[in-house]
């Protein structure tokens, strides 16, 4: 793999995240733990 390339989860994460306050993940729930993850350490920057 490319260092610079992201990946397949990657992408999905950004592509979410672009609606703000607009989106909820349902499923799967890993999906959604991470992102819970990600915005929560957004936040810390």
């Amino acid at each position: 793999m490319c260092p610079n390339r992201f990946t397949d989860n990657e992408i999905l994460y950004s592509y979410a995240m672009s609606f703000s306050d607009s989106v909820e993940i349902i499923e799967p729930q890993s999906i959604r733990e991470q992102m819970k993850k990600i915005t929560e350490n957004a936040g810390k920057i």
